[in-house]
């Protein structure tokens, strides 16, 4: 037999396959499926079982009575968007029978070779986010300056973790006591400055209200293993973040004393469509989205808006993001089995719009000052809107599955 289609061969593609799609952030069910579609394609059928440290595999290989197991040992990884696209269209080419294993092997290798993005484009695009996220989250021109520069912050902060080996883990509590501390410290010069809107659109990107809301939606797909670790994850970040947030308030109130605080000034009618316009950018810079996606990041955003507002008409702000969930999550799927790429170009930064991470900070921060009452109030209202967007998703993928059929010759 041709070394180039040995089962073996097609085992360790598979092996290199799910590792590179751990590791751009594809969620567990969906990975499991397209590697059972991408061994099932190559003669080699498996079956996968996925969480975010680890994928494990058996498969049935041709004139073998026992079948063949293997793990992988997966760090998790950040999203990448431009990576899971050209993966998926890897993926698609061998289901259809239009990419053989050999040549599947040479473009994978050249998808994980990808150099790395410029140091300016890894810091710019927190800046963009957390600058939109204070609009967003009620904020005037002050807030949006003291986010931004917040933002700049912590992509150097991360930019510095990142090349000195420090674990991740680090950053959420650094960035939050220094975020804090630097937040109080401005209030207390400039009066017009609210410290928590201001904090909260600081952080944003570190806040996993994704995770969280991808947590809820692979228990509820039955992937209980996985979603239990990731919400577990989830969990400790925002400790993390409180833990952070709280040291440096209170550094900050014993060196400084406490710092008066005024509403917001709300900025024109006009800023919210800029701010979705930034938040765009800013994900498709953070996803390293291809520069031919960046049209249908911003459309996914415009509907994700668009679908909260209509949604929070009819069904109120805590169970109308699965209207945006649902309008969301048909556009992606309509695209990805129009054009046989990623679903996920669309529905990574639609979602992020809608996540609840803002809750799940504020719910831990008041757990640390024990107001037990109002703290469990904010952890329903998390855990609401993170299961109606859960449901928005399911019931999307239901109605109108992302994946092209195999057409049998």
């Amino acid at each position: 037999m041709d070394e180039q289609r040995t089962p073996l061969r097609a085992v360790r593609f598979c092996t290199a396959l799910g590792r590179a799609l751990h590791q751009t952030g594809s969620p567990s069910e969906r990975l499991e499926k397209r590697l059972e579609d991408v061994s099932a394609a190559l003669g080699v059928p498996g079956q996968f079982f996925a969480t975010p440290t680890a994928i494990m595999a058996q498969y049935r290989l041709p004139g073998k009575k026992r079948p063949y197991a293997d793990m992988v040992r997966a760090r998790p990884g950040g999203v990448d968007l431009g990576k899971q696209a050209d993966l998926e269209g890897i993926i698609e080419e061998i289901r259809h029978g239009q990419l053989e294993l050999g040549g599947a092997v040479t473009r994978l290798e050249a998808v994980e070779s990808e150099p790395q993005r410029p140091l300016w484009i890894r810091i710019l695009p927190v800046v963009l986010i957390s600058a939109s996220a204070a609009q967003f989250l009620g904020g005037g021109s002050a807030e949006v300056i003291v986010a931004a520069a917040a933002g700049a912050f912590i992509g150097v902060l991360e930019e510095l973790a990142s090349r000195r080996g420090t674990r991740d883990r680090l950053v959420p509590p650094a960035a939050a006591g220094a975020g804090a501390f630097g937040v109080a410290a401005l209030a207390m010069i400039w009066p017009a400055l609210f410290p928590p809107v201001a904090l909260v659109a600081s952080l944003i990107v570190l806040v996993p209200g994704l995770e969280f809301t991808l947590a809820i939606k692979e228990i509820s797909t039955e992937n209980l293993v996985a979603g239990s670790a990731r919400l577990t994850s989830a969990i400790g970040d925002f400790l993390l973040l409180a833990f952070g947030v709280a040291l440096g308030t209170q550094v900050a109130a014993a060196a400084l004393g406490p710092a008066s605080a005024v509403a917001p000034v709300a900025l024109p009618a006009w800023a919210t469509a800029a701010a979705v316009a930034v938040a765009a950018v800013g994900f498709a810079m953070r996803f390293n989205a291809h520069r031919r996606d960046v049209l249908w990041v911003a459309i996914a955003c415009v509907i994700s808006w668009t679908g909260a507002l209509a949604g929070t008409t009819l069904l109120g702000p805590d169970l109308g993001v699965f209207v945006a969930a649902l309008a969301v999550g048909l556009a992606a799927n309509a695209r990805g089995r129009w054009s046989g790429t990623s679903s996920m170009v669309m529905m990574i930064p639609g979602l992020i719009l809608l996540v609840p991470g803002s809750f799940g900070l504020r719910a831990t921060e008041l757990m640390l000052q024990h107001d037990v009452v109002s703290a469990l109030d904010t952890v329903f209202s998390m855990l609401l809107v993170a299961t109606a967007l859960s449901t928005g998703l399911l019931l999307a993928n239901l109605l109108l599955p992302s994946e092209r059929p195999v057409r049998v010759s």
